[in-house]
């Protein structure tokens, strides 16, 4: 039978080979930049509730994908943006 040590050191070992293999090419890809022409907004305006939104993001879904999502996916196209 496994002990609970060597079981946690095998899933420390699986979850470094999975970053490796899966997340370290995505993260050392260069990333993707576009010029902005024009903004959305003359000012700079709070948001409200801002960090109840970002609470529930990164309770919900973690942080990685949302960072993933802004970074990589979002930005190759301009869109109007809040700020």
């Amino acid at each position: 039978m496994i002990s609970q040590t060597e079981l946690q050191e095998l899933l420390d070992i699986q979850i470094k080979e999975l970053v490796e293999r899966k997340w370290k090419p995505l993260l050392d890809a260069p990333w993707a930049t576009i010029t902005i022409k024009k903004y959305h907004r003359t000012q700079l305006k709070d948001i409200s509730n801002i960090s109840k939104m970002k609470t529930e993001i990164r309770t919900k879904i973690g942080t990685l994908g949302p960072f993933i999502f802004l970074n990589d996916f979002f930005s190759k196209s301009q869109k109007p943006r809040p700020y």
